[in-house]
Formats: C-alpha cells, sequence, structure tokens
C-alpha cells in the first residue's frame, strides 16, 4: 500500500530540522535506543535480489561512464538555462531581471 502526498516547502523544511535534531541527539548520546527511535521498523525486502558480489574492476568503466555522462548533463542543462541572456551585456540583463 502506498500513500502519496505533495507537501509544501514549509512542511519539508520542518521535517528536515526535525530529523536533523533529533539525529544530531542520537549520535552525540551514541544511545543505540534513541537511533532505534529514529529508525523505527525499517525492513528491506530481499526476496528480489538476485546476486549480491562484492565490486570489481569491471565495474570502474560503467561507473567513470556515469560520472562523466552527468557532468555533461548538467553542463548542458547550464547552457541551456542561461541560453536567452548569453548574447546580452551584463547591464541589461540586471535591469530587467
Amino acid at each position: 500500500m502506498r500513500f502519496t502526498a505533495s507537501y509544501d516547502l514549509t512542511a519539508k523544511i520542518i521535517s528536515a530540522l526535525a530529523f536533523t535534531v533529533l539525529a544530531g541527539v542520537a549520535i552525540a548520546s551514541q544511545s543505540a535506543p534513541a537511533i532505534a527511535l529514529l529508525v523505527g521498523n525499517a525492513r528491506v525486502p530481499l526476496e528480489d535480489v538476485r546476486e549480491v558480489r562484492a565490486a570489481t574492476s569491471d565495474d570502474l568503466l560503467p561507473a567513470a561512464a556515469a560520472v562523466v555522462l552527468t557532468a555533461l548533463l548538467a553542463n548542458a542543462a547550464g547552457w541551456v538555462a542561461s541560453w536567452r541572456i548569453l548574447g546580452r551585456k551584463p547591464l541589461e540583463v540586471l535591469r530587467d531581471e
């Protein structure tokens, strides 16, 4: 069963702050029950896991490709986002926006 909900920015910020404070208290006190309270009854289903293995040198190429492609995607997104102001003078851009 899945419950979907859209939270506004205020709720997200309050939730993040509450978790940060509680996690900080649990870590600072080094209390196992406090950490267990934060984690709750977390369960990870493992019946669909087919392979568990240690990383090998064969995993380097896909990881490196993922890093390079992510960098290229971020660069392209930056160019697309700023395309309309690239040909304008800086003061024009500052006055219009």
